[in-house]
């Protein structure tokens, strides 16, 4: 995910524990944020991932999963932040190159309805770093049912068939990324870089 929209995705995912308003004109100080000490831990990990220092957003979100009792002072909100923070701790475990590990919190992040959209959507990420290709369709497929507007969920299809000789689907995939407003972008495929119209015009 580029890091201008991760910025968004982070801040977005992380906007109702922080409980920000907006529209208000009124600047909320940190301090004023930071409530429990979920707030803390999860505040401080979320700042060190914006600025991409991986390895102590990490820190920061064992920390809370090494405090059962933090988790359990947010009542019916702690399978939610529990979710939640073994997303990022996925987000966090990608971005060093820890796939294995990635791969464990991306599963366990999907077992709630919380966000199920990013969780689908990292764990084909990291089956497509495996090379494990029907398993990377498999959640790409399970997160279009959710969103069927998403550009880069297409553009992932597309690909996939692509190598695996499906090209009528390839081009099916790549048309509807293009009409939900894909940029076209090119990409390796066995040594030979290609761009979207290229493909669409196989």
């Amino acid at each position: 995910m580029p890091m201008n929209l991760r910025i968004i995705h982070t801040l977005f995912i992380g906007i109702s524990f922080f409980k920000i308003t907006v529209g208000s004109g009124q600047v909320v100080k940190v301090e004023e944020l930071r409530e429990t000490a979920f707030h803390n831990y999860f505040f401080l990990g979320t700042v060190k991932l914006l600025y991409e220092n991986h390895k102590k957003a990490i820190q920061y979100y064992d920390s809370l999963l090494a405090k059962p009792e933090v988790l359990d002072s947010l009542g019916d909100k702690k399978n939610e932040a529990l979710c939640l923070t073994k997303y990022r701790l996925a987000e966090c475990h990608r971005w060093v190159g820890n796939y294995n590990l990635a791969l464990e919190y991306f599963q366990e992040s999907t077992r709630c309805d919380y966000d199920l959209y990013s969780g689908y959507i990292g764990l084909s990420d990291i089956y497509m770093k495996f090379d494990e290709l029907d398993s990377a369709k498999k959640y790409l497929t399970l997160a279009l049912k959710l969103d069927s507007t998403q550009a880069d969920v297409h553009y992932g299809l597309g690909k996939i068939n692509f190598e695996q000789g499906n090209y009528i689907k390839a081009i099916l995939a790549f048309t509807k990324c293009i009409e939900n407003g894909c940029c076209f972008k090119p990409f390796d495929m066995g040594g030979n870089s290609l761009s979207l119209p290229v493909i669409a015009a196989f």
